[in-house]
């Protein structure tokens, strides 16, 4: 059996809170609408902010090069001010 502190969430980081689980389907959400950009001719687009913060419902707009850089560099989608948690 274990305690609260020691399950482990689905992307197995042990903290169990389901935060960094929702920040991974928001990333593949950004990822899908990033391809569906791809297929007409948008100077920006809308993508969610991938904090992790189950409230958080921002919106952040990017041009696609802006969202390619960002991926370039692994890094997730904030919107201004945000962090992960």
């Amino acid at each position: 059996m274990t305690t609260p502190h020691e399950s482990h969430g689905a992307s197995g980081n042990g903290r169990g809170d389901g935060q960094p689980v929702r920040s991974e389907l928001l990333r593949e959400v950004n990822d899908r609408i990033r391809e569906v950009g791809r297929e007409g001719d948008f100077p920006s687009l809308e993508f969610v902010c991938e904090c992790g913060n189950g409230g958080c419902v921002e919106v952040v707009e990017l041009t696609t090069a802006d969202y390619d850089s960002i991926r370039e560099q692994t890094a997730l989608v904030l919107a201004a001010g945000h962090v992960t948690v």
